[in-house]
Protein backbone atom coordinates (compact mmCIF):
# COMPACT_ATOMS: atom_id res chain seq x y z
CA UNK A 1 0.00 0.00 0.00
CA UNK A 2 1.44 3.35 -1.08
CA UNK A 3 2.21 5.63 1.87
CA UNK A 4 3.16 9.31 1.84
CA UNK A 5 5.12 11.26 4.43
CA UNK A 6 3.14 13.34 6.90
CA UNK A 7 5.12 15.71 9.09
CA UNK A 8 8.62 14.54 9.92
CA UNK A 9 7.98 11.17 11.50
CA UNK A 10 4.63 10.00 10.13
CA UNK A 11 3.35 8.04 7.16
CA UNK A 12 -0.18 8.12 5.80
CA UNK A 13 -1.89 5.92 3.23
CA UNK A 14 -4.21 7.97 1.05
CA UNK A 15 -6.06 4.75 0.18
CA UNK A 16 -6.63 4.04 3.89
CA UNK A 17 -7.90 7.60 4.43
CA UNK A 18 -10.20 7.26 1.42
CA UNK A 19 -11.60 4.00 2.78
CA UNK A 20 -13.03 5.77 5.84
CA UNK A 21 -13.38 9.42 4.73
CA UNK A 22 -14.56 11.38 1.73
CA UNK A 23 -11.61 13.48 0.61
CA UNK A 24 -10.73 16.65 -1.24
CA UNK A 25 -7.12 16.14 -2.33
CA UNK A 26 -5.40 19.12 -3.88
CA UNK A 27 -2.01 18.76 -5.55
CA UNK A 28 0.37 21.70 -5.68
CA UNK A 29 3.87 22.19 -7.12
CA UNK A 30 5.46 23.40 -3.89
CA UNK A 31 8.50 24.97 -5.53
CA UNK A 32 7.87 28.58 -4.54
CA UNK A 33 7.70 30.08 -1.10
CA UNK A 34 6.30 33.25 0.37
CA UNK A 35 9.18 35.58 0.99
CA UNK A 36 9.01 38.95 2.68
CA UNK A 37 6.47 41.63 3.42
CA UNK A 38 5.32 43.56 0.39
CA UNK A 39 6.34 40.82 -2.03
CA UNK A 40 3.86 38.90 -4.12
CA UNK A 41 2.32 35.81 -2.52
CA UNK A 42 2.81 32.69 -4.64
CA UNK A 43 0.00 30.58 -6.08
CA UNK A 44 0.56 27.67 -3.66
CA UNK A 45 0.04 29.97 -0.67
CA UNK A 46 -3.10 31.48 -2.20
CA UNK A 47 -4.50 27.97 -2.69
CA UNK A 48 -3.52 26.93 0.86
CA UNK A 49 -5.38 29.94 2.27
CA UNK A 50 -8.45 29.20 0.15
CA UNK A 51 -8.57 25.58 1.36
CA UNK A 52 -8.02 26.76 4.94
CA UNK A 53 -11.10 28.99 4.58
CA UNK A 54 -13.20 26.04 3.28
CA UNK A 55 -11.86 23.35 5.65
CA UNK A 56 -14.58 23.66 8.32
CA UNK A 57 -17.38 23.88 5.75
CA UNK A 58 -16.09 20.80 3.93
CA UNK A 59 -15.76 18.98 7.25
CA UNK A 60 -19.43 19.71 7.95
CA UNK A 61 -20.22 18.17 4.55
CA UNK A 62 -18.24 15.07 5.55
CA UNK A 63 -15.06 15.77 3.56
CA UNK A 64 -11.47 15.88 4.75
CA UNK A 65 -9.04 18.26 2.99
CA UNK A 66 -5.55 16.96 2.15
CA UNK A 67 -2.75 18.72 0.24
CA UNK A 68 -0.04 16.78 -1.66
CA UNK A 69 3.24 18.05 -3.11
CA UNK A 70 6.83 17.01 -3.66
CA UNK A 71 8.02 19.28 -0.85
CA UNK A 72 9.82 17.69 2.08
CA UNK A 73 7.81 17.00 5.24
CA UNK A 74 9.94 19.57 7.10
CA UNK A 75 9.09 22.33 4.61
CA UNK A 76 5.42 21.34 4.66
CA UNK A 77 5.26 21.29 8.47
CA UNK A 78 6.84 24.75 8.72
CA UNK A 79 4.42 26.06 6.11
CA UNK A 80 1.39 24.50 7.84
CA UNK A 81 2.37 26.03 11.18
CA UNK A 82 3.14 29.46 9.70
CA UNK A 83 -0.13 29.59 7.74
CA UNK A 84 -2.28 27.99 10.50
CA UNK A 85 -3.51 25.17 8.28
CA UNK A 86 -5.87 22.69 9.90
CA UNK A 87 -5.52 20.01 7.25
CA UNK A 88 -2.78 17.52 6.38
CA UNK A 89 -0.04 18.18 3.87
CA UNK A 90 1.48 14.98 2.48
CA UNK A 91 4.86 14.66 0.82
CA UNK A 92 5.22 12.64 -2.38
CA UNK A 93 8.80 13.46 -3.26
CA UNK A 94 9.05 10.61 -5.75
CA UNK A 95 5.71 11.44 -7.46
CA UNK A 96 4.45 7.94 -6.79
CA UNK A 97 0.80 9.02 -7.00
CA UNK A 98 1.49 10.57 -10.38
CA UNK A 99 2.60 7.17 -11.63
CA UNK A 100 -0.23 5.22 -10.00
CA UNK A 101 -3.04 7.63 -10.93
CA UNK A 102 -1.59 9.13 -14.11
CA UNK A 103 -1.58 12.66 -12.67
CA UNK A 104 -0.05 15.52 -14.69
CA UNK A 105 3.37 16.87 -13.75
CA UNK A 106 5.73 19.51 -15.06
CA UNK A 107 9.36 20.49 -14.60
CA UNK A 108 10.15 23.70 -12.73
CA UNK A 109 13.74 24.76 -12.05
CA UNK A 110 14.93 21.29 -12.98
CA UNK A 111 12.54 19.57 -10.56
CA UNK A 112 9.53 17.46 -11.57
CA UNK A 113 6.44 18.60 -9.62
CA UNK A 114 2.68 18.18 -9.69
CA UNK A 115 0.48 20.34 -11.88
CA UNK A 116 -2.14 22.05 -9.70
CA UNK A 117 -5.28 19.91 -9.63
CA UNK A 118 -7.92 18.68 -7.20
CA UNK A 119 -9.51 15.26 -6.75
CA UNK A 120 -12.79 14.65 -4.94
CA UNK A 121 -12.79 11.11 -3.54
CA UNK A 122 -15.90 9.38 -2.22
CA UNK A 123 -16.40 5.73 -1.32
CA UNK A 124 -12.71 5.11 -2.03
CA UNK A 125 -13.00 6.24 -5.67
CA UNK A 126 -12.23 9.44 -7.54
CA UNK A 127 -15.63 11.06 -8.08
CA UNK A 128 -14.40 14.22 -9.84
CA UNK A 129 -11.18 15.76 -11.12
CA UNK A 130 -10.78 19.54 -11.26
CA UNK A 131 -8.04 20.35 -13.77
CA UNK A 132 -6.81 22.84 -14.73
CA UNK A 133 -7.60 24.95 -11.69
CA UNK A 134 -7.88 28.67 -11.10
CA UNK A 135 -6.36 29.30 -7.65
CA UNK A 136 -8.60 32.32 -7.11
CA UNK A 137 -11.82 30.29 -7.20
CA UNK A 138 -10.86 26.60 -7.05
CA UNK A 139 -11.83 25.92 -3.41
CA UNK A 140 -15.19 27.69 -3.83
CA UNK A 141 -15.88 25.84 -7.08
CA UNK A 142 -15.07 22.43 -5.58
CA UNK A 143 -17.10 23.16 -2.45
CA UNK A 144 -20.06 24.29 -4.57
CA UNK A 145 -19.88 21.10 -6.62
CA UNK A 146 -19.79 18.98 -3.44
CA UNK A 147 -22.80 20.86 -2.06
CA UNK A 148 -24.77 20.24 -5.27
CA UNK A 149 -23.85 16.58 -5.69
CA UNK A 150 -23.35 15.27 -2.14
CA UNK A 151 -25.54 17.39 0.12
Amino acid sequence: MLQLRFAVEGWVSLAALASCHSLVVFFYPGVQSRTGAGEEVDEDTVRAWAWRERDVELGELGFMVVGVSTQSPVVQTRFAWRELLGYMLLSDGELELAGVLGLPTRTVAGQRVYQPLTLVVTDGRVARVFYPVDPACEAAKVTGWIRRVHA
